[in-house]
């Protein structure tokens, strides 16, 4: 089984995007796409926070000297088959708010993707080039929200 972990880092009413610059057509992603970080949980990370923090240094680019702009980190607890033909992949996801400067232009280590920008969940879920689990990911947190 497969986990892939994904992370909402808000700030204000925005939320954190980046770019996907390879594709993986096994999992639906095609360079281009938008989404917020995502990345395969490892046994390495130990737990799903562990994965949020390798997302924040490598898919982010915030060293864990400055990890102190990011508050409140919360697991959701959302397991669903998210990709079409892949029942071996379950999703996760992490929230948390950015407390720094949101103007200043974020530097991913990972290659595989880059800095997009700051986006409301309304633009980005009417975005047309997103991947496949920004919706459903979105939709959970929008209705446990409400909560």
């Amino acid at each position: 089984m497969i986990i892939g972990v994904g992370f909402l880092l808000f700030s204000a009413d925005k939320i954190l995007i980046i770019r996907e610059n390879k594709d993986k057509p096994e999992i639906c992603k095609k360079a281009g796409m938008l989404t917020f970080p995502l990345e395969t949980f490892k046994e390495d990370d130990k737990s799903f926070f562990g994965t949020i923090e390798r997302i924040i240094e490598e898919e982010i680019g915030i060293g864990f000297s400055t990890i102190q702009e990011i508050k409140k980190i919360e697991i959701a607890s959302f397991a669903r088959n998210l990709i079409p033909n892949r029942a071996d992949i379950l999703t996760v996801y992490g929230t948390g708010v950015f407390f720094g400067n949101t103007l200043s232009s974020l530097s991913p280590k990972d290659p595989d993707v880059d800095f997009f920008g700051w986006m409301k969940i309304s633009e980005i879920m009417d975005h047309e080039c997103k991947r496949v689990e920004v919706a459903p990911i979105l939709n959970h947190f929008m209705m446990k929200s409400k909560k």
